[in-house]
């Protein structure tokens, strides 16, 4: 999960777009528990599973921001969740293979540049995407080949 800065930092570059920032967390929290749960590394409550479903299911397609641009953003969750499973191999392979892994893990951030797109334009996604890259993960590569 992110941290305040890094929810700041998301804030920032979607311009203070709430419903697009409702999306984004609601995207975030419903990987994170499905990421919790194929990694078994953290154990979660049925209302934590419930609330991801729930999410997922009933309140992602009901905001505002999702519903005007889903044909754009789809596309980028599935991109996410293809690198994300990807990922998840890779970590299981060479010390090469791991560093592409902490990478890969990130490629939400796509759907977050894409949101700044949306909302500021494109000179706005590049500005975005530099910031975004530069902040998160907040994991360092170290830190993270230690797990």
């Amino acid at each position: 999960m992110r941290t305040d800065r890094e929810w700041s930092l998301v804030e920032e570059v979607l311009k203070g777009n709430r419903p697009a920032f409702l999306m984004v967390n609601m995207i975030e929290y419903v990987f994170g528990v499905w990421d919790d749960l194929v990694d078994g590394d953290k154990i979660h409550t049925k209302d934590t599973i419930n609330k991801a479903f729930t999410l997922v299911f009933c309140e992602l397609p009901r905001n505002a921001f999702y519903a005007t641009w889903q044909r754009e953003l789809q596309p980028l969750i599935e991109a996410s969740i293809w690198s994300w499973l990807a990922a998840n191999e890779f970590e299981k392979g060479s010390e090469e293979l791991k560093v592409r892994a902490h990478v890969m893990r990130c490629e939400m951030l796509n759907i977050v540049i894409a949101c700044a797109r949306l909302i500021g334009g494109i000179d706005w996604a590049i500005e975005s995407a530099a910031k975004l890259r530069a902040a998160i993960p907040a994991e360092t590569l170290p830190e993270y080949l230690k797990e």
